[in-house]
Parts: C-alpha cells; sequence; structure tokens
C-alpha cells in the first residue's frame, strides 16, 4: 500500500529522506531528495510559493518522494492550478510499481484542492524520461504548448 505523508527539511524523518539512492540513469531527470527539500524550504520562506513535499511510503517504508507547487494566480499557467515536480523513487526500489501509484495518489490529493481553488495540474519532466511519460500520460495529463527555458515537457490534466 503507497501512502503520502509531508516532509519537510525540518522533519524528523528528513534523515532517512535524504539517504535514498537516486539512481544513476535517474540522475539526468530529477534531483536528489536533499536538494528537493531544500529548495522547497528556500522557496517556501523566500519567495512565499506553496512547495510542498510528500514523502512516498510503500507498506510503512519510505521508498521515495514526490513535490508540488500550487499557483493561485500565475502568469504563465493563466489559471490557479498545481504544478508536480519531477519527482524519484530510492533506485533500490524502482520498478514495483511505485511511481505510477503515488503519483496517482498524488493526484487525488491535488483533487481536493488542500492550498485553494485550482483548474488543472500540470507536471513537469523530461521528454527522455520514457518512464515519466508514461506515467503522466496513463494518468491523463496532456502535453501543453509551454516551454520552460530547460525544455521540460509541460503537461496538463483537468481538475
Amino acid at each position: 500500500m503507497i501512502t503520502l505523508k509531508p516532509i519537510t527539511i525540518l522533519s524528523e524523518e528528513m534523515p532517512t529522506c535524504i539517504a535514498m539512492n537516486l539512481a544513476p540513469e535517474r540522475r539526468e531527470f530529477t534531483n536528489a531528495p536533499a536538494i528537493m527539500l531544500a529548495w522547497a524550504y528556500n522557496i517556501t520562506e523566500l519567495v512565499n510559493e506553496i512547495l510542498q513535499c510528500r514523502a512516498i511510503y510503500a507498506n510503512g517504508t519510505m521508498v521515495g518522494l514526490i513535490c508540488f507547487s500550487y499557483f493561485p494566480n500565475n502568469e504563465y499557467y493563466k489559471e490557479p492550478c498545481y504544478r508536480i515536480r519531477p519527482f524519484m523513487v530510492d533506485a533500490d526500489e524502482m520498478g514495483k510499481g511505485y511511481e505510477a501509484t503515488a503519483l496517482q495518489a498524488l493526484i487525488a490529493e491535488l483533487r481536493t484542492k488542500p492550498f485553494g481553488e485550482a483548474t488543472a495540474i500540470f507536471a513537469s519532466y523530461h521528454p527522455d524520461d520514457a518512464e515519466m511519460v508514461k506515467f503522466h500520460e496513463t494518468a491523463g495529463f496532456v502535453k501543453t504548448e509551454f516551454d520552460f527555458s530547460d525544455d521540460d515537457i509541460i503537461a496538463r490534466l483537468s481538475l
């Protein structure tokens, strides 16, 4: 069973989170957990953007990390929305179906609009990241024409 639990750089579980290993083939597509947690802390504190991280647990064991932002009025997206960041599952836990299940769990959480009203969920991932492309397409995300400077695909899912 997959569950998501809030985690920050100040959480008691943070050492477990940053000890997870990012598989070598994933390093070009996402950041290590320590970087993701620090980034979330800095963005939330310095920019006042709501950026949240969720630890991914499988049967009570932390196996990954997934983060999202909330944009109530963003000139780029042009609608109130959530955005899922590229996420990771520990190298030893990959291939067990946790990625797709964690994505579905986060979508279910975001459908409750926990930080405010939204009309869509956007997700970003690299076009060469075949697994993430598959997970997001299977979840119903549709590629948009948005163009970030880092070449990521920006896909949209209506709420």
